[in-house]
């Protein structure tokens, strides 16, 4: 089957995460799957997509740029109907075989009103749903109400008044796109509920989970990247030789938008860090306390550049200062290598769609500190693969204590076995070679219990146990539920769906009109 993508741009993010993967599934399935979308920066995509791939590579892509007439923004507004404007004519491009062969399905998603042109070609259309936008729009103005303290004068009022006329105008035509569609997915229950609130009377939605792909490792440091991991500063509090004096630490993975809370991850090791913290972490703990952030980053967004110049000043203060790395649109291999290094990962939104970082962590083994509502209700389970709380700093520092004791004691354990097993080596050597003096210097440093739940560690084996533990119950759930092959399999239901409802609206038409024929 001939499968399109229609997308808007394709950046770094969940979304176009989720679309790629859909597409690789597919054609990984037999089907021609071609993504088409209206904007490609190679300074920001995943390597997947990148101009420089491959020729050939899986899966095929086309750039096909907008009218010039057709911008992102008019003076910095209207993104909406532009947007919707845009993808309609994306979607008249593919309808006419631009770029490439005549689509049978086309799958879109984000925005709706393209749906309307491919409903009225007669094209079989799957309309992918990441939430509502007509609840992310009634959240966004209730956030900037709430900023504004809600009030302002005649003037705001008919702003106000004007804003509500072109979001009902939008809204209409969202909800009649989505309407229009011959099968409807959506990335989470929680997505579902919302869909079904926000768009009644639409075509049912099937739950399609974004699949998880192991993050490739790479180098702590590559081109542009920055530094991964800050350097431990000089002076302060001892670092323990045998934890392998490295960094312990957290990860936070979100584009620079407000609604992620990207302050919270850093009031977070704020929180790790103060004097007399609850949370109990020695001093050799908290000196060996970092953060990285990573996120997509886009500099035509002033809320992007914005949101980045107030973390770095935070970043900054006395309490953080030289703790904290704020890497924007790092490469895949850089983001592979700080998920398998991390101590925990900190997945700061609230009420977020889905989130397909959190199962990245649990595919590396990484322990996850989330809020509990939206998604990772469904990707984290509480004591098991991580940790659901409070979107508050003082919820996730205990959280992430928990986390960092865990890391800790494991690189302690692995520090010593490295030193034993060092020492060992040299007494075969020095022994030329006889196991019986290496088997006498194993027992008598009792090694073989320093990783266990007792002996020289103190209770550390335990730590080391339930990190463990927790690594292997998430690789298993993120296998049973969220893998490629029930991603492929999931899509390729919705596409053949839509084929089916599409050739059925056909048939009742030709049969409407052939009873009209013969009866007139």
């Amino acid at each position: 089957m001939r499968i399109t993508f229609l997308h808007p741009d394709l950046g770094l993010g969940g979304a176009e995460r989720l679309i790629i993967d859909a597409a690789t599934a597919l054609a990984g399935r037999g089907h021609q799957v071609t993504i088409v979308t209206a904007a490609l920066d190679a300074s920001r995509c995943f390597a997947d997509v990148h101009p420089d791939r491959p020729v050939g590579a899986v899966p095929a892509v086309t750039v096909l740029p907008p009218p010039p007439l057709l911008p992102r923004t008019l003076a910095g507004g209207a993104a909406a109907a532009l947007a919707a404007a845009r993808m309609t004519a994306l979607a008249a491009a593919v309808v006419g075989g631009v770029g490439a062969p005549r689509p049978e399905v086309v799958v879109v998603d984000q925005v709706a009103a393209p749906v309307l042109l491919l409903r009225a070609v007669g094209v079989p259309v799957v309309f992918y749903c990441h939430f509502p936008d007509v609840d992310v729009e009634a959240s966004l103005r209730a956030a900037a109400d709430h900023g504004s303290g809600g009030g302002g004068g005649g003037g705001g009022g008919l702003r106000r008044r004007v804003r509500a006329l072109y979001r009902s105008v939008i809204n209409r035509v969202e909800s009649a796109g989505v309407r229009a569609a011959d099968a409807v997915g959506v990335n989470s229950d929680f997505t579902r509920v919302a869909y079904e609130r926000a768009y009644p009377g639409a075509p049912p939605s099937a739950v399609v989970y974004p699949a998880v792909r192991a993050v490739r490792v790479g180098p702590q440091q590559e081109p542009g990247a920055g530094a991964l991991v800050p350097p431990v500063e000089e002076g302060g509090d001892a670092v323990n030789a045998a934890d392998g004096a490295v960094p312990l630490t957290l990860l936070s993975i979100n584009r620079y938008e407000r609604k992620k809370n990207i302050p919270l991850a850093l009031a977070t090791l704020g929180a790790l860090l103060a004097d007399g913290s609850p949370r109990g972490l020695p001093p050799g703990l908290r000196a060996r306390l970092r953060l990285i952030h990573m996120g997509g980053y886009d500099e035509r967004l002033a809320e992007n550049v914005e949101l980045y110049a107030e973390l770095a000043a935070r970043a900054a203060a006395p309490d953080l200062a030289g703790r904290v790395s704020l890497l924007r649109n790092a490469p895949d291999a850089a983001v592979g290598a700080a998920l398998a290094t991390a101590a925990a990962l900190l997945y700061t939104p609230t009420d977020e769609h889905f989130g397909i970082v959190p199962l990245q962590a649990a595919s590396a083994g990484l322990p996850v500190v989330a809020v509990a509502a939206g998604g990772p209700l469904e990707t984290v389970v509480h004591g098991v693969t991580g940790w659901l709380v409070a979107p508050t700093a003082e919820a996730f520092a205990g959280a992430a204590a928990k986390a960092v004791r865990g890391a800790a004691a494991a690189a302690a354990a692995t520090a010593t076995k490295t030193i034993d097993n060092r020492a060992a080596s040299a007494v075969v050597m020095e022994e030329g070679g006889k196991g019986s003096r290496l088997k006498g210097d194993r027992r008598d440093g009792d090694c073989g219990d320093d990783d266990g739940g007792g002996g020289g560690n103190g209770g550390g084996g335990e730590l080391v146990a339930e990190r463990a533990a927790m690594a292997i119950a998430a690789r298993e759930r993120v296998a049973a539920r969220f893998s490629m092959a029930a991603l492929g399999r999931g899509f390729e239901g919705l596409a053949l769906e839509a084929a089916e409802t599409a050739r059925r609206r056909r048939a009742a038409a030709w049969g409407a009109w052939l009873r009209s024929w013969w009866g007139g």
